[in-house]
């Protein structure tokens, strides 16, 4: 007979047992009752039935429906059956936690001939964006856009936007030099001169707009996690600026978990040139494991000149060299919440421009001076994100510190302004600007019928430019002096700028689904100038302001056939502000009014002369299609703009910046994108755009003094431009593996300027090069050529405005380049 105690104790067992055992089979296995509804809707009523909480990426109402799941399952078979084709999968992180998220699709067959697994990274990989300001796939959304993977950059060997271009259809930037040239999209051009217009295409790093109306930074393309262009206008998502379209780079951020570092040295020898050198280095440290992390970058580059100067006995006079760092620190606040605090610093000088005289020869010039030029930025970035299960939110503080110094030959600008006879003078533009922003926005996540985003911004841009002539020995001349600069003028003009911006998506049906957007601004720009002039005698004061407000919209309809199939038409609006301009020197004359009783020249200073806003209207119909599960990828976009008062960057006949609205035009044109993946170890992409442009109407004195015409063209843009590559993967000897990249571009003839029969163009031109890659990890050593054909075509018809019109200005491609990189990474 057991004892009191022993029947005791098994009796509180026995009642243990009975009160835990719901909650074990609770934990275990689950009853569910989920319909066969859109997927975002069931994984939430699984979460609740099976009292877990899941970590899910974005969800989309086309994503489709969840299978139905009814009766009593265990938590990795519920979601087996669940998510069973749908393209999602699972992990199970713990009993009550569970992170979904997409699969990743199916890589092409590998042939009997290659049984190696390849390391050569996917030209056809799933690129998740963001460009759209919320977190999606590229080829789901309906934007013509092309992005650009970090493995695939590597061919880019740390370039700048100046070699971005050459591989993104329907992208195209003026040759002046890195960080003086003008990115243009889909042939929409105001002219081929970068000055105090907006720019016509926003560019981006990461969540900041880098730059107003100041030329394309070039910032070089180190650790890069890729590069996103979104073509036609963004007036809607991005603003003011926006009207060809966004060029967006997405650097590398943080790994909370591993260390990483990379070292790369390369070398180049130039036909006819100075060598040039290379040098970067990436490093990131996990501080504390998961929770916080700092990533940086640095590099130094020296690009060896190629033109001669015989009048200064000069040889290789347009060398530069680039410096720069990237530190970024990510702190995790919370399991989808973090913050990512950096900062963003590029230097770069030239000793010279990039043009010759092409009356001279090739690769020669006379000038009387020479032409250097400094760009310094600094950008400190605060960027907060965070996930939660209402929205996804991103906000990024930034603030850009930049300096540009340009000197021109300005000899030839003296006797035109004065009764000097031409001597060497210099020409100096020195712009400092300072803008503060913040952008913030919030994004849907729940992957119902209705999604949405909406936003603000908030900017305050301050800028000073100083402009001077500078003839050195003029004061000794009589009636000027004292000193020998002249003309100056100091401008001050700051710009406040706010928005709100919004788009919604319906889905009618899986399958089609209705977008509308609006983007509410307003400005104001105001603007003081202190100019001292040698044709008025004195230091006068003028000053200019204006203001506006506005509404601009976007309509898209997309339909999705089916999963790899879809189709869009969109209609939307894109816009720059208009702005102020400097007043420029008064030229000497013999009939400028003296005054009375010996007051300076009577002239009209107390007033800055404006420029309007201008606005476009894009309609574009296009499609993405998806073939040999996914090995084959083909993208297309056909588009019409119509473009209301064309601002426009130009040069009076003294040679000096001016900027006024043209008058209206058009532009017509369509892009392509193939990239097929027959096997793992061989790649090919090709692209083309073409575009042709048309001015509808000349409306004012201003577009008649630059020789713009009914019927004439849009100068600076290319009519078409193809671009082709491949890469090839073979293994060498057992782990010594080999990568074979060749490409090729051609580009066509553009106008210099709005007149029709100026014979000022540049001309049409192929460019290619190659590149074999041999590695052995952690180790790799790459031998490249550069511009194989050698090609000496003008590739833009400019460098300096004051001798425009007096000698035959021609802006060369680097000539070829042969090079050997040397690369370590762990």
């Amino acid at each position: 007979m057991l004892s009191k105690r022993f029947q005791a104790a098994m009796l509180s067992g026995t009642l243990l047992l009975t009160c835990f055992a719901p909650l074990t089979e609770a934990a275990d296995h689950a009853v569910l009752d989920i319909p066969g509804e859109p997927l975002s809707k069931a994984l939430s009523d699984f979460a609740k039935q099976a009292d877990i909480s899941i970590i899910r990426p974005r969800i989309s109402f086309r994503d489709g429906r969840a299978n139905e799941v009814k009766g009593t399952f265990s938590l990795k078979s519920g979601l087996f059956r669940l998510l069973k084709g749908t393209g999602f999968d699972f992990e199970i992180l713990s009993p009550t936690a569970v992170r979904i998220f997409r699969t990743v699709p199916k890589a092409p067959p590998i042939k009997e001939a290659s049984a190696e697994i390849s390391f050569l990274p996917p030209l056809v990989e799933e690129i998740e964006v963001t460009t759209t300001r919320r977190k999606d796939f590229a080829d789901k959304l309906p934007y013509s856009m092309s992005v650009t993977s970090g493995a695939s950059l590597e061919r880019l060997f740390g370039g700048s936007t100046n070699d971005a271009v050459f591989k993104i259809a329907g992208l195209a930037a003026t040759n002046q030099g890195d960080s003086r040239n003008k990115i243009i999209v889909r042939g929409l051009s105001d002219g081929a001169f970068s000055g105090r217009t907006q720019a016509l295409v926003t560019t981006y790093i990461d969540y900041a707009r880098m730059l107003y109306n100041a030329p394309e930074p070039s910032f070089k393309l180190v650790d890069i996690s890729s590069i996103e262009v979104l073509r036609g206008p963004q007036g809607t998502l991005y603003g003011s600026g926006s009207l060809g379209g966004l060029y967006r780079v997405v650097t590398n951020k943080p790994n909370l978990s591993a260390f990483e570092g990379e070292v790369t040295i390369t070398g180049e020898i130039t036909d006819g040139g100075a060598p040039s050198q290379d040098y970067t280095a990436m490093i990131n440290i996990p501080v504390i494991d998961e929770k916080f992390g700092v990533r940086a970058v640095a590099y130094y580059e020296e690009n060896g000149g190629y033109i001669d100067d015989i009048r200064l006995n000069l040889n290789d006079v347009n060398d530069s060299e680039l410096y720069g760092a990237r530190l970024a620190t990510k702190l995790k606040l919370w399991q989808n919440g973090s913050l990512t605090l950096g900062v963003n610093f590029q230097h770069h000088t030239a000793d010279d421009t990039n043009y010759y005289n092409g009356a001279l020869g090739p690769l020669l010039r006379d000038n009387y001076t020479q032409e250097p030029r400094y760009d310094i930025l600094r950008q400190p970035y605060l960027t907060f994100e965070a996930e939660t299960s209402f929205a996804d939110i991103v906000s990024t503080f930034s603030y850009i510190n930049r300096d540009m110094d340009n000197y021109y030959d300005g000899a030839r600008a003296v006797p035109k302004l004065t009764d000097l006879p031409l001597i060497p003078a210099a020409f100096e533009d020195d712009r400092h600007i300072k803008t503060i922003s913040n952008e913030t926005h919030f994004s849907s996540k729940s992957g119902s019928r209705l999604e949405w985003m909406a936003g603000f911004l908030l900017s305050h841009r301050h800028e000073n430019i100083i402009a001077s002539l500078t003839a050195p020995g003029s004061a000794s001349f009589a009636g000027l002096g004292p000193t020998d600069v002249l003309f100056s003028e100091d401008l001050t003009d700051n710009l406040d700028e706010a928005a709100l911006f919004g788009e919604t998506t319906y889905f009618l049906t899986e399958r089609l689904a209705l977008t509308g957007g609006l983007r509410w601004f307003h400005y104001k720009n105001s603007a003081v100038s202190l100019l001292d002039d040698v044709g008025i005698g004195a230091v006068r004061e003028a000053s200019g302001e204006q203001k506006k407000s506005g509404l601009i919209p976007k309509f898209t309809v997309s339909f999705y056939e089916n999963d790899d199939r879809l189709y869009y038409l969109q209609i939307a609006q894109g816009y720059r502000l208009g702005g102020i301009n400097l007043k420029g020197p008064t030229e000497i004359t013999d009939e400028l009014d003296p005054g009375e009783d010996g007051e300076a020249p009577h002239t009209d200073l107390e007033a800055l002369t404006t420029f309007d806003s201008d606005k476009l209207l894009n309609i574009e119909i296009g499609f993405k299609h998806k073939f040999m599960d996914g090995q084959l990828r083909i993208t297309g976009a056909a588009f019409y703009t119509r473009w209301n008062d064309i601002q426009s960057d130009q040069f009076d006949a003294a040679g000096l910046p001016t900027i006024g609205n043209i008058g209206n035009g058009r532009v017509i044109g369509g892009e392509a994108e193939i990239t097929y993946q027959p096997t793992p170890t061989l790649q090919i992409h090709a692209n083309a755009g073409w575009n042709a442009s048309e001015i509808t109407k000349v409306n004012n004195q201003f577009g008649s003094g630059v020789g713009a015409v009914e019927e004439g063209h849009l100068p600076g843009a290319p009519g078409f431009t193809l671009n082709f590559a491949g890469q090839y993967e073979f293994n060498l000897w057992r782990d010594l593996n080999a990568i074979i990249d060749v490409s090729y571009t051609y580009v066509g003839r553009a106008h210099l300027l709005y007149e029709v029969n100026d014979a000022k163009r540049s001309d049409a031109y192929h460019l290619g090069s190659a590149r074999l890659e041999i590695n052995k990890a952690p180790w790799k050593v790459t031998l490249f050529a550069e511009n194989l054909f050698d090609t000496s075509a003008n590739s833009f018809a400019f460098g300096n405005p004051f001798s425009l019109t007096d000698i035959d200005q021609v802006t060369p491609l680097r000539p070829r380049t042969f090079g050997v990189r040397l690369g370590w990474r762990y």
